[in-house]
């Protein structure tokens, strides 16, 4: 559905640019200001390849999460990063995991979370996790970003 709002949104400007379009070419000849339309129009056909790339992106994620193999890991070294991505008040951190996932040996792995403030006190060695292992990179962990959300 938002997706849908993103199309209409980026037809709505390309509808704006191309009325700016006609009404300076009709209007106003010759004037500096006739780049307005097609700039509108440009930035909604941008829009619109945003859109559809990020679409892509969405599913290729999805259908990677779906073949990723699930395990566990306990987190061995926490570090504070610089790099957060969620609320304003979320802190990046920097796991060192030892993982273990059923039918392969345990490993040890890197991974980076952005958590919000009420859960980076729990973030201490010792701290089992579920995971899910990369189907095309067998060493790099996936935390689902739900995990946090949960209550």
């Amino acid at each position: 559905m938002e997706r849908l709002g993103l199309y209409l949104f980026c037809a709505m400007f390309i509808g704006v640019g191309l009325l700016a379009s006609a009404w300076m070419l009709l209007f106003y000849p010759g004037d500096s200001r006739w780049l307005v339309g097609p700039a509108f129009v440009a930035a909604g056909i941008v829009g619109i390849f945003i859109g559809r790339a990020s679409k892509k992106a969405d599913v290729r994620r999805k259908k990677m999460l779906a073949e990723a193999d699930g395990g566990q890991a306990t987190v061995t070294a926490v570090e504070k990063s610089m790099r957060s991505s969620g609320g304003e008040n979320w802190r990046g951190l920097w796991l060192t995991l030892s993982v273990e996932v059923p039918g392969r040996p345990p490993f040890e792995s890197r991974a980076h979370v952005s958590v919000p403030p009420e859960n980076v006190k729990t973030m201490a060695p010792g701290l089992v996790l579920q995971v899910k292992v990369h189907p095309s990179k067998p060493t790099e962990v996936i935390i689902p970003r739900s995990y946090w959300l949960q209550p």
